[in-house]
């Protein structure tokens, strides 16, 4: 039946009734309005099943008849494909060049009204019978004359038939394996098919597949060049950066696990063994047949235009170049090499198993793995709202090298829009756009640059399936990329990637790769620049990726990128435990020019890093970042060792993010209009806590103050309740009546009024804890702040001293200190801040000084506090006699002191890692000798290193507690008791 056909019996009929009216302004059958391009210009009907050339709502036709009468009318006004409802089998991609736009007109293939067209370059499977009933594997005939790396089950990727095989188990060999397990090579003695196996090594940034040659009782040799390509350059099968984790995959002998299956391609029968439960009668099984499935390219000099593909899903390919002799030999990101290397030496399975000029020598001429859809020598073609699902390759490839394209043309993408659509349970990454050869960085012609490339608001979810070493939005050499307000999830690798060469392409060049040999073998250190220019990453919600590999970030970059800025991202949850190597924003070799304003980092490794090693000709530099907002344990970065870089109010948090956070945690990824509903990891409400003291004396009051906003400009939050509580003995006066909910976008304050007791028992501050809940889009939100107010109780039994602004308190025997303070050291820094409580002249030659250190504010690794000796601790930055035995997460405990005695401390000798809790602290005088001690218990004591000298000791010096938060910007308290000074 015809879906567009209203006559009666059509699927399009519809009843009488109200809808009579409205009947008329509607595409028969479907209940939508045509879009706007299908009034203004010519409407054609396709469906899946048609046979005519018509093309007419009454009798459609096929895609190639519509396609066909598009390039008849490629003079006229503008053309709407109206696509039906419905499965579209395709035995060949579907190529669209320059007849298939136009200049002056455009040309839109898109979903019918209500329907939702799948374009399909797999068979359906069915016909399943019971094969090997102990081991429940199914069978059924799928016909020969194909092959396919991937099977599609009830729209997930199913394994190929596999085995894990542990590192221990075999010796890489340079032309293959030695099996040193008997039951393995057992195995793979029965193996009917070598040639069809193939070994997939899972490393650090890579994942590599090589296919076997032959297997001879205990030797496995493997097939050439792939074997030679994994074996060469870095992070390679035998000398691994990470991992690796094996398996050999693509035998029958192998299918043993759920969900596993293999495809005899001489016989003719896929094979699946389903998971429990599973029924291959109901099972939608798709096997792909094609590589490919939408080629979108012309030529230079005529380039497909205005071009657009709306609402529909592309899905069911397998690529096949693993399956060659080539195999797989990965590099990065869909970079790898494809053929003999002509400057590999003779031993270069031992000589460059971690990199050599021979391996430099084929940089210029890696491939790009290609993209189901491919795009192409076009100019204004967009993609929106469509969906790319089960594809075995990169999703959508925009102007990638020529290598990466069937119709052989590439780069020259320009002016590409990719909005709102669906990536997910892909083979590979979702989208990449770019060239990585010459003709990518330093084009012939300026024709082929790459340039003005929008992707915003897409999903990108689930993919790196098969290849895990994709990112989910990858950009290389592009002039102009803007990637803004797109969900990024469920990635092994890097969520956004930006860039690459490693900056030797670069304008001058590296001298790191200078050094490596790059350029000496007839390619040059450019003395221009490359394309890639102009990026806006904006507003991107990151979460959930780095979760197999290593080496990659919520977004990663690489080379030089002027103009280029990062805005507004919140990066969340990407802690996988193998990814020790990873974090919230990568900035790898050579990346300059970026500029990170507002982004916030949640639960990641580290939020911010910087491969710079200058010294090592690494041109990483020029990177200026602020109102960095992250997880207290992560808000460290090392971007001060990249030249002309600079990191301003990086703002440590704990899970409950501060409003300004909460503003770009809620504004980022698809926009609110779009989203399905609330999200409870983005919650619509900013919250701000903030007491008008963060201290109080003893009976005072102090005002807190309730800042909240309704981040949501669409809706109001509803059922909003707020209530303060406090420790015992503090007293907490609310506002009589707040208000039950709060208008889309509008900020209201309630305050608070908090009371100090009239006697402090004890220095730990009082924790305010504020509770609010709230209902936003019909789902309830449950949140809480807390804030801390310090008791005020002054020094009285020892002396105090700040060289910056600090605050001292003593209740019970115990005593704190609070201040922001730089550094205690000299060496290149000439900084001396700290505040101290201290006993004046009170450590003869002869003595012992001992203190706990009950607990501390940890504001940097280097945030250090202790016990301090000096003949006088109020000369800070001159006063000679000067070391301290300090507390430190980067050190443990270290003496660090003055060797010079020109007041500014220089060594370190630290004691290495130490249990957690209260550490005890014991430091032993004897004339200009001092040793130092620690203790978990007080009772056993560790000894600090050797004794260190006192450098212009006096016979009689002062001694005390001591702290420094390492950070100017930023305070910290620390609380010691049981200080004792004694006579020995």
């Amino acid at each position: 039946m015809n879906p567009f056909d209203s006559s009666p019996g059509g699927t399009g009929r519809r009843r009488r009734g109200a809808a009579v009216v409205a009947l008329a302004a509607l595409v028969a059958g479907t209940g939508f309005a045509p879009s706007a391009s299908a009034a203004a210009g010519s409407t054609l009907y396709v469906t899946p099943n048609a046979h005519g050339t018509a093309c007419t709502r009454p009798a459609p036709c096929t895609v190639l008849a519509a396609q066909q009468k598009v390039r008849e009318g490629a003079a006229g006004s503008d053309v709407t494909v109206l696509v039906g409802d419905g499965t579209y089998r395709l035995d060949a991609p579907l190529k669209f060049d320059d007849r298939d736009g136009g200049a002056a007109r455009a040309v839109t293939w898109q979903a019918a009204p209500g329907a939702r067209p799948v374009f399909t370059g797999a068979k359906k499977v069915s016909a399943w019978a019971l094969s090997d009933a102990a081991n429940n594997v199914y069978a059924a005939k799928v016909g020969t004359g194909f092959d396919s790396r991937q099977l599609y089950v009830d729209g997930v990727i199913a394994p190929r038939a596999q085995i894990v095989v542990p590192r221990e188990k075999i010796a890489v060999t340079a032309t293959g394996f030695t099996v040193k397990d008997a039951g393995l090579a057992s195995t793979l003695q029965k193996v009917a098919t070598p040639k069809r196996v193939e070994l997939e090594a899972v490393l650090s940034f890579t994942d590599r597949f090589a296919p076997v040659e032959s297997v001879s009782g205990t030797t496995v040799t493997m097939q050439q060049p792939a074997w030679n390509n994994n074996t060469y350059g870095y992070d390679t099968l035998q000398s691994p950066f990470g991992g690796p984790i094996l398996t050999l995959q693509n035998a029958r002998e192998f299918l043993s696990a759920e969900r596993q299956w293999f495809l005899d391609t001489v016989a003719g029968v896929l094979y699946y063994k389903p998971a429990a439960g599973q029924s291959m009668a109901k099972a939608d099984v798709e096997l792909p047949r094609v590589e490919s499935l939408v080629q979108v390219s012309g030529t230079l000099a005529k380039p497909v235009r205005n071009l657009n593909f709306t609402g529909l899903t592309f899905t069911g390919t397998s690529w096949l170049g693993p399956s060659r002799s080539t195999g797989f030999a990965s590099q990065q990101t869909g970079g790898y090499l494809a053929d003999v290397q002509p400057a590999r030496p003779a031993d270069a399975f031992t000589s460059c198993a971690v990199g050599c000029p021979g391996f430099e020598a084929g940089r210029p001429n890696w491939s790009m793995m290609p993209g189901a859809v491919q795009v192409s020598a076009a100019t204004d073609v967009a993609f929106t709202g469509n969906t790319f699902t089960n594809l075995g390759s990169q999703a959508l490839g925009i102007g990638n090298d020529a290598n990466a394209h069937a119709s052989g043309v590439g780069l020259a993408a320009q002016d590409i829009k990719v909005t709102g659509n669906t990536f997910a349970q892909n083979a590979a990454g979702g989208i990449v756009v770019g060239g990585i050869r010459k003709d990518a960085h330093h084009p012939a012609d300026p024709a082929m640059t790459v340039k003005n490339i929008t992707v915003t608001n897409n999903s990108v979810h689930d993919n790196g399936i098969v290849y895990r070493d994709m990112a989910g939005i990858f950009s290389t050499y592009v002039d102009g990329i803007t990637i803004a307000h797109n969900e990024v999830f469920n990635m092994p690798y890097s969520g956004i990637a930006v860039g690459y060469g490693w900056g030797m392409w670069d304008q001058g060049g590296s001298p790191n790769y200078r050094a490596r040999g790059t350029y000496d073998f007839g390619t040059p250190a450019y003395t221009t620049p490359t394309t890639a220019r102009n990026a806006r990453v904006e507003a991107n919600y990151l979460h959930n990726v780095i979760t197999e590999l290593n080496d990659g970030a919520c977004v990663y970059t690489l080379g030089s990128m002027p103009g280029s800025v990062l805005d507004g991202n919140f990066c969340r949850d990407s802690l996988a435990p193998k990814s020790s190597y990873s974090f919230g924003f990568y900035f790898d070799e050579g990346s300059r020019f970026w500029t990170a304003t507002d982004n916030v980092f949640l639960r990641t490794r580290q939020a911010l890093h910087a491969n710079a090693n200058a010294a090592a000709g690494y041109t990483t530099g020029d990177l200026a970042v602020d109102s960095t907002y992250a997880s207290a344990n992560v808000a460290f970065d090392d971007l001060n060792r990249a030249p002309g870089s600079r990191v301003t109010n990086t703002i440590a948090m704990g899970d409950e993010p501060p409003a300004a956070a909460a503003a770009i945690i809620y504004n980022a990824g698809i926009p609110r209009a779009q989203r399905s509903g609330a999200d409870s990891f983005r919650p619509g409400l900013g919250v701000d806590v903030t007491p008008a003291s963060t201290s109080a004396a003893a009976g005072a009051a102090t005002t807190v103050k309730v800042a909240l906003t309704n981040l949501d400009t669409i809706a109001s939050l509803k059922s909003l309740q707020v209530t303060m509580s406090a420790p015992e003995g503090w007293t907490v006066t609310g506002p009589r009546k707040v208000p039950r909910s709060l208008e889309a976008g509008v900020s209201m304050t309630v305050p608070w009024t908090v009371t100090a007791p009239a006697k402090f028992s004890t220095l730990d501050p009082a924790k305010i804890t504020v509770g609010i809940s709230y209902v936003s889009q019909k789902q309830l939100f449950v949140t809480t702040r807390t804030v801390s107010i310090a008791p005020v109780s002054p020094v009285t039994t020892l002396s105090t001293f700040g060289g910056v602004p600090t605050r001292f308190a003593e209740a019970g025997g115990a005593y704190t200190i609070t201040n922001a303070s730089a550094d205690m050291w000299g060496v290149g820094r000439s900084v001396d801040e700290y505040g101290a409580i201290y006993a004046p002249q009170s450590v003869a030659s002869s003595a012992q000084v001992t203190a706990r250190m009950v607990k501390y504010d940890v504001i940097d690794p280097y945030t250090k506090t202790g016990i301090m000796l000096r003949n006088d601790i109020t000369a800070a930055g001159k006063g000679q006699g000067y070391a301290y035995l300090a507390v430190s997460q980067a050190y443990g405990v270290a003496w660090e002191w003055d060797t010079n005695g020109d007041g500014y401390p220089d060594r370190t000798q630290a004691a290495g890692p130490i249990t957690a809790g209260p550490v005890y602290l014991k430091v032993v005088r004897s004339g200009s000798s001092v040793t130092g001690f620690w203790s978990a218990d007080g009772a056993a004591w560790i000894q600090v290193g050797n004794p260190i000298t006192l450098v212009g000791a006096l016979p009689t010096m002062d001694a005390g507690m001591f702290w420094c938060s390492h950070n100017a910007a930023k305070a910290g308290t620390v609380t010691f008791d049981s200080f004792k000074i004694t006579a020995v």
